[in-house]
């Protein structure tokens, strides 16, 4: 419908509701978002640090994401093609991202403090707001063409040469 939604499946929860709730072909076999707890700390890294939710964090003034560490996350292969935004050392999803009509993130990065080390940092706050306003300029593709949000970008392309001083804004 347009919106955004955070999404952390639950534990042992079958992959092909959250498929077609992404919008996503539904998986080959019965696959299922499985916990797993123990072992050496894990560690993420960032997919693509030129996307959109991750300017603030480019200079390093508002930390680094990479630092925060997990005890236990959801072992699974995401359905269909998400941006993988963030993913664990060994390419298991973080968080990845599906656009269509909304925003649906796929969050895998577990909050409780014995699990992992990142709601407890400065960068968490941020990252969330990043992700709000990031998911803004992703408008839904029904949505009419002079309904846009203030501060989203705009572009018009056009069939012809036209000087840009006779190109004007103007108000309803």
């Amino acid at each position: 419908s347009g919106r955004t939604v955070i999404c952390m499946p639950g534990r042992d929860t079958a992959v092909a509701p959250f498929a077609e709730l992404a919008g996503a072909p539904p998986p080959a076999q019965d696959a299922a978002f499985r916990w797993e707890s123990g072992g050496q700390p894990r560690r993420i890294r960032i997919g693509d640090e030129k996307d959109r939710v991750f300017s603030l964090f480019a200079g390093g003034e508002h930390g680094d994401l990479t630092r925060a560490t997990f005890q236990a996350r959801l072992n699974f292969q995401a359905p269909g093609t998400p941006d993988v935004l963030l993913s664990y050392e060994d390419g298991v999803p973080a968080l990845a991202r599906y656009t269509g009509t909304g925003v649906l993130y796929l969050w895998n990065l577990p909050l409780d403090r014995r699990h992992g080390s990142l709601a407890g940092q400065a960068e968490f706050v941020p990252l969330m707001g990043e992700l709000i306003l990031a998911s803004r300029f992703n408008p839904p593709q029904s949505r009419e063409l002079d309904d846009r949000m203030p501060g989203e970008p705009i572009a018009l392309a056009l069939d012809q040469d036209i000087a840009s001083s006779d190109i004007s804004l103007l108000d309803g």
